[in-house]
């Protein structure tokens, strides 16, 4: 059965001396891959139609039997050329394609999910890299996902939390703790500031990232963001992920670090 949609390139790899095999974020099945079969020849026709962070209408034979699908055409929509001028931008373009190729369910239709990538894509090649982009893009995720920090109540005892200088918060619960609770609990915590707690609950509450964008964090909430929502995506999905670290040393323009990594 032939089937169109559009979708985004997260990644793709030769398969043989002269096809290649794409991973692709679709708006309505899903993350899926197929075969172009050809598409390394000198003369195919699918050269320069398909490549890294374009939205294209791929038009490919679904079977519910298999996991590789043929394609019969792709079409480019959108090409984002951003993201190959700027390299800072393309590191944090390919953390999100990685983020997005390991935490997608295996069968099953997110739109929303695919709205969300399409949207960081666009704004991340036409306005360059932002660490406010990506904790926006991470914190939207969550929510999709059902995992939401809970930042306005207690995730034990469900009493409001208090403002304060610094609150405490549990990854494994999935948001802040009182001060109440806390004491009585022997539970892993780590602070967070009200300034970083405001900000994660301006950005949920916005639908495009230009807020964030707008936002200027100091120092020390860029660093709390970025340990906070780390840990939440490591633990919750039980992944590793070492492209984010590498994203945000490079975009810091740790080359040396980079490079030693590797």
């Amino acid at each position: 059965m032939i089937e169109k949609t559009n979708a985004i390139v997260l990644r793709h790899y030769e398969s043989g001396n002269t096809s290649r095999v794409f991973v692709w974020l679709t708006e309505h099945r899903g993350k899926i891959a197929t075969i172009l079969k050809g598409s390394q020849r000198p003369r195919s026709n699918y050269l320069g139609q398909c490549d890294l962070f374009y939205s294209c209408e791929l038009l490919y034979y679904h079977n519910d039997h298999k996991e590789l699908f043929h394609t019969k055409e792709v079409s480019p929509l959108h090409f984002r050329p951003g993201l190959r001028s700027n390299w800072k931008a393309c590191a944090l373009a390919s953390y999100l394609s990685d983020l997005m190729i390991r935490i997608h369910p295996e069968s099953g239709s997110h739109e929303h999910l695919y709205c969300l990538m399409e949207k960081t894509l666009d704004d991340l090649a036409k306005e360059g890299p932002s660490q406010s982009l990506m904790h926006w893009y991470e914190l939207h995720l969550l929510e999709i996902m059902g995992l939401r920090p809970r930042l306005h109540h207690c995730v034990a005892c469900n009493n409001p939390i208090e403002h304060g200088i610094k609150h405490h918060l549990s990854v494994a619960r999935g948001g802040l703790i009182c001060h109440p609770c806390q004491k009585k609990r022997v539970e892993r915590t780590v602070y967070v500031s009200t300034g970083s707690i405001n900000m994660m609950e301006a950005w949920l509450d916005t639908t495009t990232p230009g807020h964030a964008r707008r936002t200027r964090c100091n120092k020390q909430q860029a660093g709390e963001l970025q340990d906070i929502l780390g840990q939440f995506l490591e633990y919750h999905f039980d992944i590793t992920l070492r492209s984010r670290t590498l994203a945000f040393d490079m975009c810091r323009k740790n080359i040396a670090k980079f490079l030693r990594a590797g």
